[in-house]
Protein backbone atom coordinates (compact mmCIF):
# COMPACT_ATOMS: atom_id res chain seq x y z
CA UNK A 1 0.00 0.00 0.00
CA UNK A 2 1.55 3.21 -1.02
CA UNK A 3 2.01 6.17 1.78
CA UNK A 4 1.75 9.65 0.82
CA UNK A 5 2.43 12.51 2.63
CA UNK A 6 3.04 16.50 1.94
CA UNK A 7 6.01 18.31 2.58
CA UNK A 8 7.13 21.75 2.95
CA UNK A 9 10.96 22.48 1.80
CA UNK A 10 12.53 25.63 3.81
CA UNK A 11 15.51 27.16 4.32
CA UNK A 12 16.79 26.65 7.98
CA UNK A 13 15.89 30.51 8.28
CA UNK A 14 12.56 29.35 7.64
CA UNK A 15 12.38 30.54 3.99
CA UNK A 16 9.94 28.36 2.22
CA UNK A 17 11.80 27.09 -1.17
CA UNK A 18 8.63 24.46 -2.42
CA UNK A 19 5.66 22.38 -1.08
CA UNK A 20 5.21 19.25 -2.45
CA UNK A 21 4.36 15.55 -2.17
CA UNK A 22 6.42 12.53 -0.95
CA UNK A 23 5.12 8.96 -1.85
CA UNK A 24 6.67 5.73 -0.74
CA UNK A 25 5.70 2.57 -2.10
CA UNK A 26 7.03 -1.32 -1.36
CA UNK A 27 7.67 -4.19 -3.40
CA UNK A 28 9.36 -7.29 -1.78
CA UNK A 29 12.72 -6.23 -1.65
CA UNK A 30 12.36 -2.76 -3.15
CA UNK A 31 11.00 0.79 -1.65
CA UNK A 32 9.90 3.33 -4.48
CA UNK A 33 10.18 7.32 -3.00
CA UNK A 34 8.67 9.49 -5.30
CA UNK A 35 9.20 13.17 -3.97
CA UNK A 36 7.32 15.80 -6.49
CA UNK A 37 8.64 19.35 -5.24
CA UNK A 38 6.59 23.07 -6.15
CA UNK A 39 8.64 25.64 -6.07
CA UNK A 40 6.85 29.26 -5.68
CA UNK A 41 8.75 30.38 -9.17
CA UNK A 42 6.74 27.95 -11.13
CA UNK A 43 9.48 25.39 -11.92
CA UNK A 44 8.94 21.75 -10.46
CA UNK A 45 11.46 19.02 -9.47
CA UNK A 46 10.31 15.30 -9.12
CA UNK A 47 12.60 12.67 -7.85
CA UNK A 48 12.25 8.96 -7.45
CA UNK A 49 14.32 6.51 -6.07
CA UNK A 50 14.36 2.94 -6.20
CA UNK A 51 16.30 1.09 -3.12
CA UNK A 52 16.65 -2.33 -3.29
CA UNK A 53 18.71 -4.59 -1.24
CA UNK A 54 21.62 -6.40 -2.63
CA UNK A 55 23.75 -9.11 -1.24
CA UNK A 56 26.91 -6.51 -0.63
CA UNK A 57 25.47 -3.63 0.50
CA UNK A 58 27.70 -0.32 2.26
CA UNK A 59 27.24 -0.60 6.30
CA UNK A 60 27.40 2.52 8.13
CA UNK A 61 26.48 3.28 11.70
CA UNK A 62 24.08 5.70 12.47
CA UNK A 63 23.63 6.95 16.02
CA UNK A 64 20.60 8.70 17.26
CA UNK A 65 20.58 10.47 20.50
CA UNK A 66 17.83 13.16 22.00
CA UNK A 67 19.01 16.76 22.24
CA UNK A 68 16.17 17.81 24.48
CA UNK A 69 12.74 19.14 24.33
CA UNK A 70 10.82 21.90 22.03
CA UNK A 71 8.10 23.63 22.44
CA UNK A 72 5.29 24.05 19.08
CA UNK A 73 1.67 24.87 19.01
CA UNK A 74 -1.05 23.06 17.33
CA UNK A 75 -4.22 24.45 17.40
CA UNK A 76 -3.10 27.26 19.75
CA UNK A 77 -2.05 23.96 22.47
CA UNK A 78 1.50 24.25 23.16
CA UNK A 79 2.91 20.69 22.85
CA UNK A 80 6.63 19.57 23.22
CA UNK A 81 8.71 17.45 20.71
CA UNK A 82 11.72 15.72 21.33
CA UNK A 83 14.64 16.56 19.51
CA UNK A 84 16.91 13.95 18.45
CA UNK A 85 20.68 14.65 16.54
CA UNK A 86 21.62 11.92 13.88
CA UNK A 87 25.22 11.44 13.64
CA UNK A 88 26.22 8.92 10.55
CA UNK A 89 29.73 6.84 11.32
CA UNK A 90 31.44 4.72 8.14
CA UNK A 91 33.56 2.45 10.19
CA UNK A 92 37.07 0.94 8.94
CA UNK A 93 39.28 2.79 6.23
CA UNK A 94 36.18 3.16 4.25
CA UNK A 95 35.09 5.91 7.39
CA UNK A 96 38.53 7.30 7.53
CA UNK A 97 38.81 8.02 3.72
CA UNK A 98 35.27 9.56 3.38
CA UNK A 99 36.28 11.51 6.79
CA UNK A 100 39.68 12.95 4.76
CA UNK A 101 37.57 13.76 1.10
CA UNK A 102 34.53 14.85 3.04
CA UNK A 103 31.89 12.32 2.03
CA UNK A 104 31.05 11.78 5.75
CA UNK A 105 27.76 13.83 6.01
CA UNK A 106 26.53 16.54 8.65
CA UNK A 107 24.75 15.68 11.27
CA UNK A 108 20.76 15.39 10.58
CA UNK A 109 17.89 16.92 13.40
CA UNK A 110 14.78 15.61 13.85
CA UNK A 111 11.45 16.23 15.91
CA UNK A 112 8.96 13.72 16.87
CA UNK A 113 5.96 14.64 19.06
CA UNK A 114 6.05 11.65 21.75
CA UNK A 115 3.26 9.73 23.86
CA UNK A 116 0.87 6.64 22.51
CA UNK A 117 1.12 7.71 18.46
CA UNK A 118 4.17 9.42 17.94
CA UNK A 119 4.18 11.97 14.94
CA UNK A 120 6.75 13.28 12.89
CA UNK A 121 7.19 17.16 12.99
CA UNK A 122 9.79 18.43 11.53
CA UNK A 123 13.38 17.50 10.18
CA UNK A 124 16.72 19.27 9.30
CA UNK A 125 18.83 17.57 6.52
CA UNK A 126 20.78 17.05 3.16
CA UNK A 127 18.78 15.52 0.68
CA UNK A 128 21.27 14.65 -1.73
CA UNK A 129 25.12 14.02 -0.78
CA UNK A 130 27.10 17.31 -0.12
CA UNK A 131 23.40 18.98 -0.85
CA UNK A 132 22.74 22.12 2.01
CA UNK A 133 20.86 21.73 5.14
CA UNK A 134 17.20 21.88 3.99
CA UNK A 135 13.96 21.93 6.68
CA UNK A 136 11.48 19.58 5.86
CA UNK A 137 8.03 20.09 7.57
CA UNK A 138 4.50 18.25 7.46
CA UNK A 139 1.72 20.51 5.64
CA UNK A 140 -2.09 20.12 5.48
CA UNK A 141 -3.73 20.55 1.99
CA UNK A 142 -6.49 23.39 1.93
CA UNK A 143 -9.71 21.84 2.90
CA UNK A 144 -12.64 21.50 0.51
CA UNK A 145 -15.34 23.55 2.07
CA UNK A 146 -15.80 25.76 4.97
CA UNK A 147 -17.41 22.95 6.80
CA UNK A 148 -14.19 20.33 6.86
CA UNK A 149 -12.32 23.48 6.99
CA UNK A 150 -13.22 24.17 10.80
CA UNK A 151 -12.46 20.74 11.38
CA UNK A 152 -9.05 20.44 10.42
CA UNK A 153 -6.24 21.56 12.71
CA UNK A 154 -3.60 24.15 13.08
CA UNK A 155 -0.35 22.80 12.36
CA UNK A 156 2.84 25.05 13.60
CA UNK A 157 6.78 23.67 14.56
CA UNK A 158 9.61 26.05 16.45
CA UNK A 159 13.13 26.18 14.26
CA UNK A 160 16.23 25.29 15.95
CA UNK A 161 16.71 29.19 16.77
CA UNK A 162 13.02 28.98 18.33
CA UNK A 163 11.00 30.99 16.02
CA UNK A 164 7.50 29.54 15.64
CA UNK A 165 6.07 28.82 12.05
CA UNK A 166 2.56 27.86 11.63
CA UNK A 167 0.13 26.26 9.07
CA UNK A 168 -3.66 26.67 8.87
CA UNK A 169 -6.09 24.34 6.76
CA UNK A 170 -7.60 27.04 4.95
CA UNK A 171 -3.61 27.54 3.28
CA UNK A 172 -0.81 25.54 2.69
CA UNK A 173 1.68 28.32 3.52
CA UNK A 174 3.78 28.78 6.35
CA UNK A 175 4.03 31.95 8.05
CA UNK A 176 6.02 33.21 11.26
CA UNK A 177 4.39 34.19 14.53
CA UNK A 178 7.40 34.78 16.53
CA UNK A 179 9.39 33.49 19.10
CA UNK A 180 9.09 31.29 21.59
CA UNK A 181 10.32 31.71 24.99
Amino acid sequence: MPRSRVVILQTPEGATLADGDLIQTFSGTRVTTRLVLRFKDGSRHEETTVLGFTPKPQLVQQEISPAGEEPFSIAGAWRKAIHYVVKVHVPGLTGVVASVFGKIPPDSHIWILGGEAPAFVAAETSLFSGGPQWRIELAYRPALNARRAERRCLCAASTPGGTTWTASARSSSMRRTGRVR
